[in-house]
């Protein structure tokens, strides 16, 4: 991942990487078809990693203390790609999936464009916040 779109914040930056990761193994099998309950099972899998990853990402936007308008529109952000992936979901249950590489090239572009959008935002906040913790601890 470039260095550029690190946060400096550990987890969150080995978080993206992993999906990253993960999205890059899918395309890197060659394989374009699936049989539906393969790719529902990779859906699922990269579901619950976006989901876990969100929820970790919004604990730390509480935790620098992001603007509210700011957090709701993050929150909101991140509801959208989750609804977007279950309805990709809901479609290759019903056999009106489009191939796997277009799901991951779709689901990278909106992890993509999240990561500039909106968590490159919130490294300000947390070298403020990283800042006052430092300047806060006992010499």
């Amino acid at each position: 991942m470039n260095a550029n779109l690190r946060l400096g914040v550990p987890l969150i930056d080995l978080q993206h990487q992993e999906l990253f990761s993960s999205l890059e193994k899918l395309t890197g099998s060659g394989q374009t078809q699936f049989p539906d309950e393969v790719l529902s099972d990779v859906l699922t899998r990269l579901g619950t990693q976006i989901r876990h990853h969100f929820t970790t990402e919004e604990k730390l936007m509480l935790a620098i203390g992001l603007p509210e308008a700011m957090l709701r529109e993050h929150r909101e952000a991140h509801s959208l790609i989750l609804e977007e992936l279950a309805q990709i979901h809901l479609d290759a249950m019903h056999g009106k999936a489009a191939n796997l590489p277009e799901i991951v090239a779709t689901v990278s572009t909106w992890v993509q464009q999240h990561l500039v959008e909106f968590d490159l935002a919130l490294k300000p906040f947390i070298a403020a916040h990283s800042i006052q913790q430092t300047s806060t601890r006992p010499s």
